[in-house]
């Protein structure tokens, strides 16, 4: 999470800081500048911790967030995929893998070049998918 800007001190949090750690260090940082700054998530990671602390962030900062519902059709790709079509908006035909094996039976029947994303951003920082 970006953690500085001109208008207030820098904040550091290492890159494995729990979300307890991290936590902690923005509500000492928003106590420190006196009044309720504005928490502006800056990727996916962030909204899905901002959301899952939305009452104790909600004490110390000013933010907006859909509810829970919203965010996870929006931040998980079948999710939003199922409610774009809900919705009679034009996406590209999406295939869904819940394995490798399911992965390469979908290779083989279509057309390259693709993208392959994971279900979910924070998915790419688990070890398993290198």
């Amino acid at each position: 999470m970006p953690a500085w800007s001109r208008f207030n001190s820098p904040i550091t949090v290492g890159p494995r800081s729990s979300s307890e750690e991290l936590l902690e260090v923005l509500i000492t940082a928003a106590k420190r500048d006196g009044e309720r700054p504005v928490l502006i998530p800056t990727g996916d990671v962030d909204v899905t911790f901002m959301s899952e602390n939305r009452e104790k962030l909600g004490e110390y900062f000013h933010f907006v967030l859909s509810e829970d519902t919203t965010l996870n059709a929006l931040l998980k790709k079948d999710e939003f995929y199922h409610l774009a079509l809900k919705m009679d908006l034009s996406v590209p035909k999406t295939y869904f893998a819940p394995n490798f094996d399911q992965v390469q039976h979908i290779a083989r029947q279509i057309a390259f070049p693709c993208v392959i994303k994971p279900r979910s951003s924070p998915t790419w920082q688990e070890p398993k998918t290198a």
